[in-house]
């Protein structure tokens, strides 16, 4: 009876018999049942991970440009608030359209944003409609990241 390594190395029990010398017992069974992949699997596999890789690549790139575009419409938002919260600290606003930008108040870091505030009446008499517009580059030709708030302010608080 042969070993349990011998078993393992020459396959069956029906191989181990057709096996004459120890030499071809120990390359028996090896010959149809080899372990590995062979050199196509692994290009197919290396194509497959590099496919994925460059996906995954493109979905990461598209990110941040759309945190930047995020980043960049939160600081409109809070520049507007800011130019609102203006209008409801001070006293009553006069009828008209202003413009500026945030230089004066934020010397060289929003260089490249400006802003509207037009007052109008609104259809209650003691209500002023205050829309304040944030706007990137000239303010011509509106942005994605563009911000536009509407708010209703109380004369004579």
């Amino acid at each position: 009876m042969s070993s349990a390594a011998e078993q393992a190395t020459c396959g069956t029990a029906a191989e181990q018999a057709t096996c004459g010398t120890a030499a071809e017992r120990a390359t028996c069974g090896s010959a149809g049942t080899a372990a590995g992949f062979t050199l196509l699997e692994v290009l197919v596999a290396v194509t497959i991970l590099g496919v994925g890789l460059v996906s995954l690549l493109g979905l990461h790139v598209g990110n941040l440009a759309r945190l930047d575009e995020d980043r960049r419409i939160t600081e409109a938002t809070l520049l507007a608030q800011g130019l609102m919260t203006e209008i409801e600290s001070g006293p009553p606003p006069a009828l008209g359209v202003e413009t500026g930008d945030f230089e004066e108040t934020y010397p060289e870091r929003y260089p490249h944003l400006g802003w509207e505030r037009e007052i109008l009446r609104s259809p209650l008499p003691d209500l002023r409609e205050v829309r304040v517009r944030v706007y990137h580059g000239d303010g011509e030709i509106p942005a994605p990241d563009d911000v536009s708030l509407v708010y209703y302010a109380r004369l004579g608080q």
